[in-house]
């Protein structure tokens, strides 16, 4: 029985440019200085900060533990526009990793601007 080809490697994406790169920095740094809020000034006791990425009426679907995990990594890869259009974001690179005799890691995956890191998943 002879094994399954190998899949067809992905076609090379070109580097990242430096304006690329300093276009996503700007519009990060705009968005995170939009969005900043005092943690502090929040009164105590129970509130909700309303960011409009909020399940209103939880469905029976919604229960464990995949629905919040899938809900926080989607609202990562949105609020750092790591994947627009379902796209790595051109001004990224990405590299995943699988360590040989890490304990508990599967995978690493990296998003990064050039230097910058923007977001690592350890799964």
């Amino acid at each position: 029985e002879t094994p399954p080809a190998a899949p067809a490697a992905a076609a090379a994406r070109p580097a990242p440019s430096a304006s690329q790169r300093a276009s996503y920095l700007q519009a990060r740094e705009a968005k995170l200085k939009a969005c900043r809020f005092n943690l502090s000034a929040l009164p105590a006791g129970k509130r909700v900060h309303d960011t409009s990425r909020t399940i209103k009426k939880p469905t029976p679907a919604w229960a464990g533990f995949w629905p919040p995990l899938r809900e926080l990594m989607q609202n990562t890869i949105d609020h750092l526009d790591l994947a627009p259009r379902g796209r790595l974001n051109p001004a990224l690179s990405l590299r995943v990793e699988r360590p040989a005799g890490q304990r508990g890691t599967l995978a690493s995956i990296a998003f990064r601007c050039g230097d910058e890191p923007v977001c690592a998943i350890e799964v």
